[in-house]
């Protein structure tokens, strides 16, 4: 594999706070911490607001393929594998970061648990107090909802903290929330105006003399025209909706002819370009929103000549929005669920353990194949050094047809004898963590 050396792995220890806790008591049947009305919106936004739904997929995404590790005195652990195997939950640890970032990012908190020899979570208001100190967690599998009992001192919260109020969750969800009423507001405007004029509603008036009508039996039903009428505005209706044509129809109304012919009065309204523009402009306000770029929610895989591997490429966007996020849930799992496993296994000060994680997996260096090639006509690299930093192969490492042992030279004219001015020119080079830094 060729080095990354531009790369650093995150710091195992870092200055983020632990939102942690156990659950506190409340009255029997209450819940333990009842979910607010921003949250109970927020759920509903992520499943009806496609954006939303995707920007909280692609963190869970991002954050579950972090190189999750144990970290003891700041240096990755021996065993590290063998501690991370103790988290029996679905997914793993990893898929439990990822679980938890999904929370984060929409309600703001989300409840852990160990029950069974298995990690287990609950989400926002699903947890309320049993007797016996006990706690009910509400469950749902093969969309049947049930209730687990688990002992209170075995589950805790997790949260993220309020900038304001740092006992309450935070999510981007709450300065997001006006933007996504005002999207699904004007989605549902835009479906009335649709279905209005598909089915052209509106009022249709014809002369009472063309609307008598009489089986053979002399009972009274609708008219021809009625029956007509009717007939054709199913025939719209059909790809739409089940519902009953009279309740979408125009109106039929009689009047004797000497009124006039038959006339339509369209009651329907126009589906204006405004319109559309409007809910454009509240879906990039929630996009603004997300720790995921706008430009990916809004426009998508390959939106402006990218692909979708170039999110991972962007190094900004993990260090502005998804590494305070990973590095939040860092602290807090390693208080709610690494040092308990360790306590529970007898491991001396448990407080020296904490997760860390190692970003390289989905964040890809920037592309330093120029500089390297230029570093090596300085004759300040190896020639390893510019294979390695192009991905090329051991089997097809050769230079002039000669293996890469060989000794190679610079170009004479390339060469620069006063070195130590060179390195001083190239210090934005220096990597501190390799051979070749300049320091």
């Amino acid at each position: 594999m060729p080095r990354t050396p531009w790369f650093p792995r995150r710091p195992a220890r870092t200055s983020v706070t632990a939102a942690v806790g156990h659950v506190p008591y409340t009255p029997s049947g209450q819940p333990i911490v009842a979910a607010a009305g921003w949250q109970t919106n927020a759920i509903r936004h992520a499943e009806k607001i496609p954006v939303v739904s995707l920007a909280a997929g692609l963190t869970r995404n991002l954050i579950s393929r972090l190189d999750w590790y144990v970290s003891v005195d700041g240096e990755r652990a021996d065993n590290s594998d063998e501690i991370l195997a103790q988290v029996v939950t679905q997914g793993g640890l990893d898929g439990l970061a990822g679980l938890v970032a999904w929370n984060y990012t929409i309600t703001g908190e989300i409840w852990v648990g160990y029950h069974n020899a298995e990690w287990i979570t609950g989400a926002v208001g699903a947890i309320t107090q049993a007797s016996g100190g006990m706690l009910r967690v509400r469950r749902s599998e093969a969309n049947r909802a049930y209730d687990l009992l688990i002992e209170a001192a075995r589950m805790q919260r997790l949260w993220n903290p309020h900038p304001l109020f740092s006992s309450d969750p935070y999510s981007p969800m709450i300065a997001a929330a006006e933007d996504c009423d005002r999207y699904l507001e004007l989605g549902q405007s835009t479906r009335r105006m649709a279905n209005q004029r598909l089915t052209k509603s509106g009022i249709v008036w014809t002369p009472s003399e063309a609307h008598h009508w009489q089986d053979q039996q002399g009972q009274g039903g609708p008219s021809m025209l009625e029956k007509q009428y009717y007939d054709a505005a199913q025939v719209s209706l059909a790809d739409v909706s089940s519902s009953r044509v009279a309740a979408v129809a125009p109106i039929l109304m009689h009047s004797p002819a000497e009124y006039g012919e038959p006339k339509y009065v369209d009651l329907g309204s126009k589906l204006q370009a405004e319109d559309v523009a409007l809910r454009d402009a509240a879906l990039n306000d929630i996009a603004r929103a997300m720790p995921i770029p706008s430009i990916v929610l809004v426009d998508g895989p390959g939106a402006g000549g990218n692909h979708w591997g170039d999110l991972l490429a962007d190094q900004q966007t993990f260090r502005q929005g998804l590494a305070p996020l990973a590095d939040q849930i860092a602290v807090d799992l390693s208080k709610a669920v690494l040092r308990p496993i360790l306590a529970a296994g007898r491991i001396e000060n448990p407080s020296r353990y904490e997760l860390a994680y190692d970003p390289s997996p989905v964040v890809i260096p920037p592309d330093e194949r120029a500089n390297a090639l230029r570093l090596y006509e300085l004759g300040l690299v190896t020639a390893q050094y510019v294979l390695d930093t192009h991905g090329v192969e051991d089997d097809d490492r050769v230079l002039d047809g000669q293996p890469l042992e060989a000794t190679v030279t610079p170009p004479a004219e390339l060469t620069i004898p006063n070195m130590p001015a060179v390195a001083a020119s190239l210090r934005e080079w220096a990597y501190a963590d390799t051979d070749y830094a300049f320091v």
